[in-house]
């Protein structure tokens, strides 16, 4: 890199060779403003030779984008705070908000993802963001631990998010290195694990942050702040994204058939039952752990499911669900409403008067209710030596789908139980033409009724030896979760029916 004086007394040039090209930086040392963008541009020029490797299929020397000339006198984050008003607002003549934008728990993730984008590209001008200050921004959130925000507390308590991501540079580098000396001598790569050196974010997250920022940009253009979309052309490779396993057979029977569950050493509800409906349902985490009493249904307006027992997944007072799809009614799996407890135990709360199905659990930071059982689950898996980077409390998800898969049961079915939205085939869409069905059932139909349902749900069995739930009614709700005015039975053990002992000791 060169500095150059230019002809004009109060310019410099800084020159920098991208290999490829020139690229020429000409500004105004007398101009505050303008020297401190050109030190932040040199910064990330530098930064860019130490970027992460696998954060560089588009790093190659960059085409230089002419931002205008002239300052729109925005800065990014009014700029990114300007859209987010926009996005959410419900415009006359439509029903919802922008696309993407039309759920509450939607809409709060791309603000924290815009909010995000303005902390790393910081206060300056939105005219005078650059693809590589993009680019250098992306890398940032790409080295971000995930879930950062709700490890401010445990993982990374006291420690700044500049401080991590300084950390996490030197484990990346540290990793490059081992990758590429293992490259060298013909080792075998794959024995090189980017999660044996520090977490990351995956690239599908890193490409749901710039598909929201893309939004952002096209808001910008039309609002005559910039005039190209900078955040075109950054989309990162999915192919390596961390997705997640199901669980296998064994580890399925490692969890449910642990003497964590056989000898009931659980002490809260929620440790059982969140882990089963999910195995029985393919439900979300939050999507469980936010159930309230009343979602637990006999749906008396459709006929033939009056009595089967379900799930209303819906959004509410303190609950929210990923997309529209996410709503449904699904029957609850015999075997854990008749056999397991699940009926006693809703019973048990709901006569009690309590709202939440597990009032023991409180909102996050995110507004959900899951940040408890999801750390508490993550911990169990490490007591019963259950460590895989692909599994998680989302593998339950991942297993009911397969269980489906594997079945050959229909796709359609299993994308209703599940929350999916449903893309049929080209063989399923030429039946369903010559049926004359397909855009009817799109455009009319509502979502399959418990009653259809139900004879799929029965099929799901993993063929595991359940032990049922069997807990004291005190012990139900810890002490200050209980609102005033309710009184848990003393020594009244709550479990299937079959199962009930009489009462222990004496009332104290």
């Amino acid at each position: 890199m060169a500095i150059k004086p230019n002809p004009n007394d109060t310019h410099l040039i800084a020159e920098i060779d991208l290999s490829k090209g020139i690229f020429k930086l000409d500004y105004d040392q007398n101009n505050p403003t303008e020297v401190g963008n050109a030190e932040r541009i040199l910064k990330i020029f530098e930064a860019r030779q130490n970027a992460p490797v696998s954060h560089q299929n588009t790093l190659v020397a960059p085409t230089p984008h002419q931002a205008p000339q002239k300052a729109s006198g925005v800065t990014f984050p009014q700029a990114i705070a300007a859209f987010i008003e926009s996005a959410t607002e419900v415009k006359p003549g439509q029903r919802t908000a922008k696309k993407g934008w039309n759920t509450a728990s939607s809409a709060g993730e791309r603000k924290s993802n815009l909010q995000e984008w303005a902390y790393h590209i910081g206060e300056m001008d939105v005219a005078h963001v650059t693809h590589d200050m993009i680019i250098e921004a992306r890398t940032n959130i790409a080295l971000t631990p995930p879930n950062f925000k709700k490890r401010l507390t445990t993982d990374f308590k006291g420690q700044t998010l500049e401080t991590v991501l300084a950390k996490q540079r030197t484990k990346w580098q540290a990793y490059i290195t081992d990758l590429e000396k293992a490259r060298k001598n013909d080792m075998e790569v794959i024995n090189v694990a980017i999660e044996d050196y520090l977490e990351t974010r995956s690239n599908k997250t890193v490409n749901n942050y710039l598909w929201v920022l893309r939004q952002f940009y096209e808001y910008a253009i039309q609002q005559k702040w910039v005039a190209t979309n900078e955040a075109n052309g950054l989309d990162l490779p999915e192919d390596d994204s961390k997705g997640r396993d199901p669980f296998s057979a064994d580890e399925l029977k490692a969890i449910f058939e642990s003497r964590y569950y056989n000898l009931e050493e659980y002490n809260r509800p929620e440790q059982y039952f969140v882990p089963h409906i999910q195995l029985f349902t393919g439900a979300r985490l939050n999507e469980v752990c936010q159930l309230q009493t009343a979602d637990i249904v006999f749906p008396e307006n459709i006929p033939g499911s009056e009595h089967i027992p379900c799930f209303y997944f819906h959004e509410g007072t303190g609950q929210k669900l990923k997309n529209k799809e996410s709503v449904r009614l699904i029957p609850i799996h015999p075997k854990l409403w008749n056999d397991l407890g699940f009926k006693e135990y809703y019973e048990t709360i709901k006569s009690h008067g309590f709202d939440y199905l597990f009032p023991n659990l409180r909102l996050d930071g995110k507004q959900k209710r899951s940040d408890y059982v999801g750390d508490w689950f993550g911990r169990l898996l490490d007591i019963l030596k259950i460590k895989r980077p692909e599994i998680s409390n989302h593998s339950f998800r991942h297993t009911f789908i397969n269980f489906f898969k594997q079945n050959q049961l229909p796709e359609r079915i299993a994308a209703d139980i599940a929350g999916h939205a449903y893309s049929r085939s080209d063989k399923e869409k030429l039946e369903d033409d010559r049926e004359g069905r397909g855009k009817t059932y799109q455009m009319y139909g509502d979502n399959y009724y418990p009653h259809v349902l139900l004879p799929y749900i029965e099929q799901v069995d993993f063929k595991l030896e359940l032990t049922p739930f069997k807990m004291l009614s005190q012990n139900l709700v810890q002490t200050d979760r209980i609102p005033k005015g309710i009184k848990l039975v003393r020594n009244e053990i709550i479990t299937a029916e079959e199962n009930q002992l009489p009462e222990m000791g004496m009332n104290f």
